[in-house]
């Protein structure tokens, strides 16, 4: 895979932005209570954990992927597909770029048609 022209990455930065991209999405404002925290979740612990896991996927996706050129994100979804099914099974088949996740309904859906 090759980056995008002009926009050289560091491993650090990659980690740190799938980091804060985990750190944001994984909180109360999408029904994930943090520790400490008196939130009453409506969802079972498995329905956390699902979406725990497709915050991860998404965020991987979108900060490591991102940097990507756009001539080397089939290679990249090929290669990456396989792996992130054993982390979060649901994860879809096709762009992985175009999904985003539906906390609510604790699943993917896609960005576009």
């Amino acid at each position: 895979c090759s980056e995008a022209p002009g926009v050289p990455s560091v491993d650090a930065n990659l980690v740190a932005s799938f980091c804060r991209m985990v750190s944001t999405f994984v909180s109360e404002k999408n029904g994930l209570p943090t520790e400490g925290s008196e939130m009453k979740s409506t969802k079972k612990d498995a329905e956390l954990e699902k979406l725990v896991r497709h915050y991860c996927v998404y965020s991987f996706i979108s900060s490591i992927g991102a940097n990507l050129h756009d001539k080397s994100r089939n290679e990249f979804v090929a290669f990456m597909h396989p792996k992130l099914k054993e982390v979060c099974p649901d994860t879809p088949a096709g762009d992985l770029f175009s999904i985003c996740v539906d906390s609510e309904a604790v699943k993917f859906i896609a960005t576009r048609e």
